[in-house]
């Protein structure tokens, strides 16, 4: 037997940012019903499940809160055009005849945890469809977690079973419940921040780790080489920006706060130094169907940077030039364009022009 949780607040919220607003003929809106509805329909149909419930948390304080008043005093509260299309969610569910589960004092987050334990122990699969991260610690060889990530109405799920987890993380689910639990003993309630002092060498790839795969934190906070925080917080569609830039902006709003000149070290380097902070947004600032493809674009065009789109996308994607130059001409932008000269909406719509280029994604 095999059942699928569903993290009701998680996937609702998930519709909610990553769609368009839809409102009815009266002006109630409903795209939070209509995409959370749409990834159920989805989700069922990939995991094949026996049985179907939905975990909600509730208004009232949490146990937590009792123990920690500040517990998530930081987080915004539900958007008013979201709250009200909770009630009758709940009613389509009724009325879909799933079972939904909601208890005061806790979080539908301890209702999940408690339902796969339960599964576990009678012999069932669980699969739990979320896009919380923290869930992660429940998975085991019988639970799985559907990681769910939606943007402008396109859903995507990755499964996470223990050798998906371990391919991502390096390390083991077991782990992962002695990291939150270290965080949660040793900041309780409060928003996570990274901080950190990076060698040059390395500064991209722990920085594009750290983005790509989430940590859990609200901002990322670190002391890079001078040249590499000018093109971290450069523009896009800037002289200084490069691949780097545009998927810092990405992922995050990037700030540089201060320099640190090399004589402030002993022995003090050749180079200075400069402190950045990246906001981790809640969602990309752009809709792109399929990021590995946006972000392989964004790479073939500034493989060659000297070089116009059309030659050195041409080159780093295997395409003709007149293909090239299509895509250009469908997206408004000139064909003597250059990657620095691309804001992250016109790599967007480049992307995708590109995309429809037949047998172009190898």
């Amino acid at each position: 037997m095999k059942l699928l949780v569903i993290d009701g607040n998680s996937i609702v919220n998930r519709a909610y940012y990553g769609m368009h607003p839809l409102n009815n003929q009266e002006g109630f809106p409903t795209h939070a019903i209509y995409g959370f509805l749409n990834i159920l329909r989805r989700i069922r149909e990939e995991v094949d499940p026996d049985g179907v419930c939905v975990a909600f948390d509730r208004k009232e304080p949490t146990f937590r809160h009792l123990a920690y008043p500040d517990y998530k005093a930081q987080r915004k509260g539900m958007p008013e055009k979201l709250a009200v299309q909770m009630p009758v969610l709940k009613q389509v569910l009724d009325a879909m005849n799933i079972p939904r589960y909601e208890l005061a004092g806790w979080e539908a987050d301890d209702l999940i945890g408690t339902i796969a334990k339960t599964c576990e122990e009678a012999g069932w699969d669980c699969r739990v469809a979320t896009g919380d991260k923290d869930s992660l610690q429940l998975v085991t060889d019988r639970t799985y977690i559907e990681l769910v990530t939606t943007r402008m109405g396109k859903t995507t799920t990755k499964e996470m079973d223990p050798a998906a987890f371990q391919e991502t993380y390096g390390f083991g689910p077991l782990q992962m419940v002695d990291l939150k639990a270290l965080i949660a003993e040793e900041f309780p309630g409060m928003p996570v921040a990274v901080c950190a002092n990076l060698p040059y060498y390395i500064t991209s790839p722990i920085l594009m780790k750290l983005l790509e795969e989430g940590c859990g934190a609200e901002s990322i906070t670190v002391m890079v080489q001078k040249e590499a925080a000018q093109r971290i917080a450069a523009k896009p569609g800037t002289r200084d920006c490069g691949a780097l830039t545009a998927a810092i902006h990405y992922y995050s709003e990037p700030e540089k706060l201060f320099d640190v000149g090399k004589n402030s070290f002993v022995p003090a380097p050749k180079v200075d130094s400069s402190v950045i902070r990246l906001k981790i947004r809640k969602e990309p600032p752009v809709s792109v169907p399929d990021e590995k493809y946006f972000f392989k674009v964004i790479r073939a065009s500034f493989g060659q940077r000297r070089k116009t789109l059309a030659n050195s996308v041409s080159g780093g994607l295997g395409l003709t030039k007149d293909e090239v130059l299509c895509a250009l001409e469908r997206c408004g932008l000139s064909p003597t364009a250059r990657a620095e000269e691309l804001s992250l909406e016109d790599f967007a719509a480049f992307s995708a022009a590109l995309a429809k280029i037949p047998q172009n994604r190898t």
